[in-house]
């Protein structure tokens, strides 16, 4: 896009410096600056694209893979929407440090396309990322690990539940290798 940098000599302008300040947003991944003669600015931005709408206890933000929280842009976005009970995301005055680790966005993306029908993650500081399953019971998957492999095996588990009707109150998977059941009392 094009910049005009209305009574400011071309002389002036330091593109180094514009750029540095350009980039201190987190919704901006990258920015160029050329100066043209006689009179010309241009300026060029990529824009970081969100991955997942969090909800942290009540404040959305939207979070690029990289884990940068932004402000949103469009409450009509389809991102992947996760919700916490309290706070969780490091929203601090430097925009450009993550507010939660690369990783675990990449996680929770994983378990989006694996659980087409949930529509929102649950995210507990505890257990990770998990959801209200409609059979009453809760379930988690932690942060980390092989998230589809974990849906796989939380299939298995809910079907046989389903089969012997055990009641339970939460599906726990944080460990692939250890998945238990609680059972209600």
């Amino acid at each position: 896009s094009l910049v005009e940098f209305i009574g400011v000599g071309i002389f002036s302008i330091d593109p180094e410096v514009v750029v540095e300040q350009l980039e201190q947003h987190s919704e901006i991944e990258s920015a160029q600056v050329h100066l043209a003669m006689p009179n010309k600015v241009v300026v060029e931005v990529s824009e970081r694209t969100a991955a997942v709408a969090w909800n942290d206890a009540g404040r959305t933000w939207w979070l690029s893979l990289d884990g940068l929280a932004f402000i949103p842009q469009d409450t009509n976005a389809d991102l992947v929407r996760i919700e916490t009970e309290k706070a969780v995301l490091n929203i601090s005055e430097e925009a450009t440090q993550p507010a939660m680790a690369p990783e675990v966005i990449e996680n929770a993306l994983v378990l989006n396309q694996e659980l087409k029908d949930v529509e929102v993650l649950q995210y507990d500081p505890q257990y990770g990322f998990g959801f209200d399953d409609p059979h009453g019971w809760r379930v988690v998957f932690g942060v980390d690990g092989d998230m589809a492999m974990k849906v796989r095996v939380y299939r298995v588990l809910a079907d046989t539940i389903a089969e012997k009707g055990i009641s339970v109150e939460l599906v726990n998977l944080e460990d692939q290798a250890a998945p238990y059941y609680k059972v209600e009392r």
